[in-house]
């Protein structure tokens, strides 16, 4: 997590900043498997804006699913069902772009598959 953590600082700093999406949504699942469920969903709204900000539709999803997760993991259906849609229009957006959208497909896959074999 202190890589994570160190990795936000320099994206803050202005090194790399096209990494800040993934880098804080990332972050967000290191800090809800700490349990620091307040500072998760902070990085992952963050990350959420740094995304839109840059028109990174990956990084975007990734940080709606740390967001899904922590909804998830909260038991909090509303926000877990607006954090649902929210991915599920924003796969839509990536639909004319078969590159990005098989990425994505196939990371989704994974972390799914990863997160609740560890859950």
């Amino acid at each position: 997590m202190i890589v994570l953590e160190e990795a936000v600082c320099a994206v803050e700093a202005g090194n790399n900043r096209t990494f800040e999406g993934w880098v804080r949504a990332e972050l967000a699942e290191a800090s809800l498997e700490r349990g620091n469920l307040e500072w998760a969903e902070h990085e992952a709204q963050t990350a959420i804006t740094v995304a839109h900000g840059q028109r990174s539709r990956f990084d975007d999803a990734r940080a709606i699913i740390a967001l899904v997760h922590i909804h998830r993991h909260r038991g909090d259906t509303a926000a877990l069902a607006g954090a649902g849609e929210a991915l599920v229009d924003e796969t839509k957006a990536m639909a004319d772009q078969p590159r990005c959208m098989s990425a994505a497909l196939t990371w989704l896959a994974y972390a799914a598959a990863t997160r609740d074999s560890s859950a």
